[in-house]
């Protein structure tokens, strides 16, 4: 299942992660991770990510996250 997002003059395709590549996230750092994670699913390059804006980041991992059921994933646990 993919979904495309527009963000600014830009749109970005942005692919279901397979598990086995998240998985193998956990051993590295959560900068890398989410890099990573932007990479797999919007196929974007270095350079493309290390432009993006913190708008931009924010709106396409939003997708990221509904696309791959990651919501609420980074939000603490009420107790």
């Amino acid at each position: 299942m993919d979904k495309e997002v527009k963000v600014g003059e830009k749109t970005y395709l942005i692919k279901e992660l397979k598990y086995k590549d998240v998985a193998k996230l956990g051993d590295i750092s959560k900068e890398e991770a989410a890099k990573t994670l932007m990479k797999l699913s919007t196929g974007i390059i270095d350079e493309e990510y290390d432009k993006l804006s913190m708008k931009e980041g924010i709106v396409i991992q939003k997708v990221i996250n509904e696309l791959n059921g990651f919501d609420g994933f980074q939000t603490p646990l009420k107790e």
